[in-house]
């Protein structure tokens, strides 16, 4: 329960002020983005603030859900759960794609969905596998430093309800010989981006017009 308590104060940190060490890309009534002032070892860290007139349930199956994944997210090139450890906990594969010239990217990482008693909120917490045995492509770069949290925090009248609330923070060294200011220009303009997506492509989950049968979030 402390980790628990420690990412959700860090993620409605978020939400009511400037995280030290960050500086803000987007500031808007509906959306707050930050990016790490520098890089640490090759690390980018951003953290994002979004509310949307869609439901958790809709906001969790597009992110969970990795059945209908390729149907909406034109930067992946292919995701799988290698092992289902226990219900809404996984070792997972992703592939990313990157611009042409350069090596798509290959995550190994481990995902675990939560629910906070107190708060009601859903995490997805993530991390990179480092022990596995999973072959190693040449044609990709495999990541080997990530994490993300990820807190939706659901209407006061229940899961089903429009107004979710999501925080997202991250750590990524995307590995390679990639520029700096190719690095910063993708993060300025990728991570509003997807925030945009999210809303839209939760929005055809709520109408119905993508299907999933993924597992619901998870209960108290």
């Amino acid at each position: 329960m402390d980790d628990l308590h420690t990412i959700l104060q860090e993620a409605l940190q978020v939400k009511t002020s400037d995280p030290p060490g960050f500086h803000s890309i987007i500031a808007k009534d509906d959306m707050r983005a930050f990016k790490s002032n520098e890089a640490t070892d090759g690390v980018y860290s951003f953290r994002v603030w979004t509310k949307y007139d869609v439901s958790l349930n809709s906001i969790w199956k597009m992110n969970w859900d990795f059945g209908t994944r390729l149907k909406w997210d034109k930067h992946c090139e292919s995701v799988e759960v290698l092992k289902t450890i226990s219900e809404g906990e996984e070792e997972c594969r992703w592939v990313v794609k990157y611009p042409t010239m350069l090596s798509n990217r290959e995550y190994i990482y481990y995902r675990k969905a939560m629910r906070d008693p107190k708060s009601n909120a859903v995490i997805i917490k993530s991390h990179i596998l480092k022990d596995h045995d999973f072959p190693k492509k040449s044609k990709y770069v495999r990541i080997q430093q990530f994490s993300s949290n990820m807190v939706f925090i659901p209407h006061p009248d229940g899961d089903d309800k429009p107004g979710c609330e999501v925080i997202w923070s991250a750590q990524d060294n995307p590995g390679g010989s990639i520029p700096t200011w190719a690095i910063n220009w993708a993060m300025e303009k990728g991570v509003p981006e997807f925030a945009k997506t999210q809303f839209e492509v939760a929005s055809k989950f709520e109408r119905g017009d993508i299907k999933s049968d993924c597992l619901p979030p998870p209960r108290q």
